[in-house]
């Protein structure tokens, strides 16, 4: 009995090879248009394209280099993503936000989340909710010598934690720094967005 490692490889004639290629063509596409849909899952696709799961799932990720579950789990989470941006933080929000990006709970919105973001669905919505804008204090709540006076920002750009301001150096490396600085053009940095 030959090893399975050593044994011949299987020829297929061409027209199956496509057909093969047609079918993960098709299981994108179909996955691509219902995502959205909460009962739509591998074995309901495999069903009905008439092929077993698993080799659905084999001849997708030769096809495409990623698993039929995580681009199924990818497309409903750029859906979240949308969503998450539009929702404001409200008690049943990230509820509504798992059954509209086709999860049936807000628990499988958070394992792929969990899965493929490696950060909790819940953090991913307060990083991205809408902020409350920032309105002036009323009249009422203002001392009277500040009522007649237009709010001033107390820094003109938000302090990034990320960009330190740069220590002071001694002043004979502060004049070397200044004289060649002399001869380069100055190039402003933009804040990052």
């Amino acid at each position: 009995m030959p090893l399975l490692h050593c044994s011949p490889p299987i020829i297929r004639p061409a027209g199956t090879r496509r057909r093969l290629d047609v079918l993960a063509i098709a299981a994108a596409a179909l996955v691509n248009e219902r995502f959205v849909d909460r009962r739509f899952s591998v074995p309901v696709l495999a069903a009905e394209l008439r092929i077993p799961a698993l080799l659905l799932r084999l001849r997708f990720r030769r096809f495409y280099g990623l698993g039929l579950d995580e681009h199924l789990a990818q497309s409903r989470l750029e859906l979240a993503d949308v969503l998450m941006a539009s929702i404001p933080v409200t008690l049943g929000g990230l509820d509504r936000i798992a059954r509209g990006s086709g999860y049936r709970s807000t628990a499988e919105l958070d394992r792929d989340h969990r899965r493929y973001r490696r950060y909790s669905a819940l953090a991913a919505w307060f990083r991205a909710a809408p902020r409350p804008s920032s309105t002036p204090r009323s009249a009422a709540a203002a001392p009277p010598a500040a009522s007649s006076a237009l709010p001033v920002p107390v820094l003109s750009a938000p302090a990034s934690p990320l960009r330190a301001p740069r220590p002071r150096t001694s002043t004979r490396s502060a004049f070397a720094e200044s004289t060649s600085a002399r001869s380069a053009p100055v190039i402003p940095l933009k804040p990052r967005p």
